[in-house]
């Protein structure tokens, strides 16, 4: 310990004629060449311990000990001879003092062989700690080793730094891991060693009785243990004149047992348990044989189990069977019977009378004047008598005996064994209805609706059967409607529940046995039939009634018509003042304002197109909308609704708050910016979600179909090379107009973008955002173009693209962070950030989709997966997939995988690895992707970061978009940054007012967990994750080339769809697929997230009820 002193002492003992040249301390951690350390002492002795022998002694004492004296410590004899020496070494390491160590080590092999019947097995453990440490030793079953009475083979010892375990006798459930667990305060250590014990093989086959009945199925058992583990084969010897078998065994096809392997520890395989599946029909003889090797016989063993299989025809192999009732006059017959293993042919049949003196046995002989009839049958494997009586009377009745001899397997008789049958022959009684039954003749009165019970209650010996007749016709009931009619008490009652005018009439019963029959007739009448008093009078009412029900139904509607349209205006307005600061914008979307003014649509001006894309709940299509950026202009854009298949107004509900989260959030170069919406229709269930349209889809489909023109532009070293490629410099345009629609200028008047002269409310001297907007409502850059442009095509800008490097990757990269930023800093999180959710538009900008969907839908644990539909697990991260919990910090992880998406060229991540469970295993036990073939080594440096398990310390966006645009050459860096600068002064002037996201809690995982969610060092406690709750991982890919994989792209309005140009013929695009238009549908229904308690503020669950109408739609 630091401060101390540590002795070492290093010894030789010497015999009468030994000598040596010295013993010395030759080396330590604080020696210095050429200094002398005053800490440091060394004693010398040469003492005599008896008359032959002499120790030689010296001693190395340190005081003040420091942390620089851990190391080696080597002591070095010299012997007489030149160059003949010997050297010892020990390892010293110096504590602080609150410092603790402790260390464990062996020289006991830590896997032993042994046969079965060792006598001992011997484990010795020594230790070094700076305390007394405890021990407990643990069996391959897990359980301590103590000292117990069913524990005493085995022996646990201690002596002076060491402790010992011995296992004595050994047998096969011995073997496994042994493990030794020390611990002092603040640290364990645990030792494992493997014992296998070798045994030949031990079969147990248990026989399921004594005879088998022929043709039925039996299952047999083998159990075999041993080590190694024996083969286990079936074998059958076929015995038709048992106990002589004519054929030696026959093996059994393998394909007709199955073994069953089991582990006497999680180490070691010792049994087997086989089963075969055996169809009585041929007696023979069973076999389980076991083989294996043992390395102390030096010899394949072999050992078996047989047993015998009696096939019979008899219960029991011997047996006198009859009727379970008989009656007068019945003809009965007994059945007497022996098998023909054990008993010989010469059988008997006796009868005792029951009635007068009942002592008296009396042989059976046939007699057929007397109605007895003695047949003898012999089968394949019995002996029998048949005994027929023919009309039997009472005095018949009594005990009636079986007899047969038993032989052994010489034939030698062994005795008698008798069997008995009691026949108690029963008087026969007319039937005759029971007290209590309904009266026969009686009329039955009832009214429409009440019940109607009729009883026939008879006896009778034997018991009669009973038939229920309605109008002369046998009654017909239907079981699955039991208020019409059912029969109970063994037909004895019928019972009408609810009686109706068609149950009038004549009802029946009639009861019969052997010797006679009896019947109750009954007549059911409705007493409240109803008897019109004329067609026409029928006719007025049914038309008043009609009448009345159209004049309902108008006020209805009509009424309903005005609550929505009020309704609808306090939804507009939303409930500002209800809106809570400690909760995120995805629990309370619905209690933002909707500025109508700004973003309503004209319907009648939207002319829908083709479908671009597809979701569980909604669609997105192509439209041409007239006069959304200035009057008289079409614009393409991209619409988002409800589908009409769907009833469930959650869906519609979510689309609603998502339009309420895009109309506050402000614009940004590098997101899908809302252009209007059309909601007057909220009644018919139509909402319609006007945003941009991006032409080139989104940025996975993208890669996977141009990686044939990606040039890989990272050299050896891991770095980006941008002389690999040089190519003629293009412009950038702004997917996005520079006002929105409907939008007020600086000047205060009411005024829209013109194609290429409109005034942007921003100073035309700026350098960096001067410009127009073109034909198609993008903006157009200055006359300067920069010069850092190398990779477009310079001819016609709708063309394609020629090629797509990785400077292009790291600039798309730049840009989905500066979208991220911006979403982060309006306290919005994504949730489901992917390349499939990231659109290309013109001139390679990026643009990220689906990032207002209110994700309170998800969070609900309740909302499960249904389907096949796979969930978006490869982007989660890991306390997303443990705990739900989404926040922006998981946006971060999603970004991390994005980035693996872009530079691998759209593979899927996570390859080899599907499910649930194996992906948060491997997560959990610290794996991580590796580097994708195309991403130089700062890019992968980030992913890394970015994947790191403690959500805290993954970099924010401002860090990544400061890091990976570091990476963009300056003037494309300020490019991006300038047309972005339109976006924030335009927001500038929107945002005047109240900023509604800005008083909302930030969707930080900070805010989403407490103390008690963390664990010791800041960790979140994760839950267990099963694979029945059923989240399947699919590779959610479109389907876009035979090479890969089926499945789909996700989410609402992720549009990933081919990129169309403007021409009047889409098929005539380079960019259509051959196998023509790709629809996206949701990757997933339901998405387990997070969520908080805290649900004070008011939702207007009003607006969405069940009964919506669906709307009117028409495709153009």
């Amino acid at each position: 310990m630091v401060g101390g002193t540590l002795n070492m002492m290093c010894s030789v003992e010497l015999r009468d004629m030994e000598k040596i040249q010295g013993l010395l301390w030759e080396m330590w951690p604080a020696q210095k060449s050429g200094m002398n350390d005053t800490r440091v002492q060394i004693i010398s002795e040469d003492k005599e311990i008896d008359e032959d022998t002499r120790e030689v002694t010296v001693q190395l004492i340190i005081h003040n000990v420091t942390y620089q004296d851990s190391g080696n410590y080597s002591c070095k004899l010299l012997g007489v001879l030149e160059g003949s020496q010997t050297q010892k070494h020990q390892a010293v390491h110096v504590l602080g003092v609150n410092e603790s160590y402790l260390d464990v080590s062996t020289e006991s092999k830590v896997e032993v062989l042994r046969p079965e019947g060792f006598e001992k097995v011997e484990w010795s453990v020594i230790w070094k700690s700076s305390a007394k440490p405890t021990f407990a030793w643990y069996s391959p079953q897990g359980k301590e080793i103590i000292d117990d009475p069913e524990m005493d083979r085995y022996e646990v010892t201690f002596e002076k730094m060491k402790t010992i375990l011995a296992v004595h006798y050994l047998t096969l459930k011995d073997a496994g891991r042994y493990t030794l667990i020390a611990t002092i305060p603040g640290i364990r250590k645990e030792m494992n060693f493997t014992l296998l014990v070798e045994s030949g093989a031990q079969v147990t086959l248990e026989p399921l009785g004594i005879y088998y009945k022929a043709g039925e199925t039996y299952n047999f058992h083998c159990n075999v243990m041993g080590y190694p583990l024996p083969n286990v084969t079936w074998l059958f010897q076929k015995c038709d004149q048992y106990p002589k078998c004519d054929i030696d065994f026959v093996e059994i096809p393998k394909d007709q047992y199955e073994h069953s392997v089991f582990n006497s520890s999680e180490i070691v395989s010792t049994e087997i348990r086989s089963k075969f599946i055996w169809v009585a029909n041929t007696p023979g003889m069973l076999m389980c044989r076991a083989c294996n090797s043992v390395s102390y016989q030096k010899k394949h063993i072999c050992n078996n189990a047989t047993i015998d299989l009696l096939v019979t025809d008899l219960t029991n192999g011997y047996s006198i069977t009859g009727p379970s009732e008989t009656y007068e006059k019945d003809d009965v017959t007994l059945v007497c019977g022996a098998n023909k293993y054990h008993y010989a042919p010469n059988i008997s049949m006796k009868y005792q009378s029951v009635m007068g003196n009942g002592n008296i046995v009396n042989q059976i002989i046939n007699n057929p004047s007397q109605g007895i009839y003695l047949n003898t049958v012999a089968t394949k494997y019995s002996n029998t008598v048949h005994m027929k009586l023919s009309s039997v009377h009472v005095n018949q009745s009594g005990n009636y005996s079986c007899e047969a001899s038993r032989v052994g397997h010489g034939g030698e008789v062994k005795g008698t064994e008798v069997v008995w049958y009691n026949m108690h022959v029963q008087v026969l009684v007319v039937p005759k209805f029971k007290p209590g039954s309904t009266k026969t003749g009686s009329p039955i009165y009832s009214k429409t609706g009440e019940e109607v019970l009729l009883r026939c209650s008879v006896l009778g010996t034997p018991p009669p059967t009973i038939i229920w007749y309605k109008d002369d016709k046998p009654l017909r009931l239907n079981p699955a409607n039991p208020s019409r009619g059912e029969l109970k008490e063994g037909n004895q009652t019928l019972k009408i529940a609810s009686s109706a005018l068609t149950d009038e009439g004549s009802y029946k019963c009639v009861a019969t046995n052997k010797v006679g029959t009896i019947h109750s007739v009954w007549t059911v009448e409705l007493q409240d039939k109803f008897v019109p008093a004329g067609n026409f009078l029928i006719v007025v009412v049914l038309l008043v009634v009609l009448l009345i029900l159209c004049l309902l139904f108008i006020y209805k509607i009509r009424k309903t018509t005005r609550s929505y349209k009020r309704k609808l205006n306090v939804w507009r307005e939303g409930a500002v003042p209800s809106l809570n600061p400690e909760l995120g914008v995805s629990e309370q979307a619905d209690l933002l304002p909707y500025n109508n003014k700004k973003w309503e649509f004209p319907r009648n001006k939207l002319t829908l197109g083709q479908q671009l894309g597809s979701g569980a709940f909604g669609v997105v299509m192509r439209a041409d909308a007239d006069g959304i950026i200035e009057p008289g202009k079409i614009t393409e854009v991209a619409v988002k609704m409800i589908k009409k298949t769907n009833v469930d107004p959650k869906y519609l509900k979510a689309l609603a708050s998502e339009l309420k989260i895009m109309s506050n959030l402000g614009k940004h170069l590098n997101i899908v910016n809302l252009l209007g919406a059309c909601t007057e229709n909220f009644d018919k269930r139509e909402l319609l979600v006007i945003v941009e349209y991006c032409k080139y889809g989104n940025l996975h489909s993208f890669l996977l179909k141009h990686r044939e023109i990606f040039i890989d532009q990272v050299d050896s070293l891991g770095n980006v090379d941008p002389t690999i490629i040089t190519r003629k410099p293009r412009y950038v345009n702004i997917p996005f107009p520079l006002v929105s629609p409907n939008s007020t200028s600086v000047t205060g008047s009411k005024t829209y973008m013109s194609s290429r002269t409109a005034s942007t409310g921003i100073s035309d001297s700026s350098p960096d955002t001067a410009g127009m907007i073109g034909s198609d409502g993008y903006l157009v850059p200055n006359d300067k173009e920069p010069a850092w442009r190398s990779n477009y095509v310079a001819s016609d800008r709708n063309s394609g693209y020629d090629v797509i490097t990785t400077q292009d990757l790291i600039c798309w990269a730049f840009q989905v962070c500066q979208g991220m930023e911006y979403l982060a800093s309006r306290k919005v999180m994504h949730g489901d950030l992917a390349a499939r959710n990231i659109l290309l538009a013109e001139e390679k900008i990026v643009k990220i989709c689906d990032f207002g969907l209110a994700k309170n839908m998800y969070q609900d644990p309740n909302y499960q997966k249904k389907g096949d539909e796979p969930l978006p697990i490869k982007w989660m991260a890991i306390e997303s997939i443990s705990d739900r919990i989404f926040s922006t910090q998981s946006d971060v992880w999603a970004f991390g995988v994005t980035l693996w998406e872009m530079f691998s060229l759209s593979r899927t991540p996570y390859p080899g690895i599907e499910g649930v469970q194996n992906i948060y295993t491997k997560l959990a036990g610290g794996y991580r992707m590796e580097k994708p073939d195309y991403s130089p080594d700062d890019i992968y440096t980030i992913m890394l970061e970015c994947w790191d398990a403690k959500p805290v310390l993954r970099p924010n966006f401002t860090e990544l978009t400061e890091r990976i645009g570091s990476m963009v050459e300056d003037p494309i860096r300020k490019h991006y940054l300038n047309l972005n600068e339109v976006y924030l002064r335009l927001n500038a002037e929107d945002m005047q007012g109240e900023d509604y996201l800005a008083m909302l809690s930030a969707p930080d995982i900070r805010n989403m967990v407490t103390s008690a969610d963390e664990g010791e060092d800041g960790y979140l406690e994760p839950t267990d994750v099963k694979e029945e709750a059923a989240m399947e991982m699919k590779p959610m890919l479109p389907q876009i080339a035979d090479s890969v994989l089926e499945s789909k792209a996700s989410s609402f309005s992720n549009p990933s769809y081919l990129e169309f140009t403007n021409n009047t013929h889409p098929e005539s695009s380079p960019f259509i697929h051959p196998r023509g238009n790709l629809n996206s549908v949701d990757d997933y229904e339901n998405v387990p997230y997070s969520k908080r308690d805290m649900t004070r503020a008011m939702k207007l669950n009003w607006l969405f009820p069940p009964d919506l109408k669906q709307p009117d739609t028409t495709f153009v």
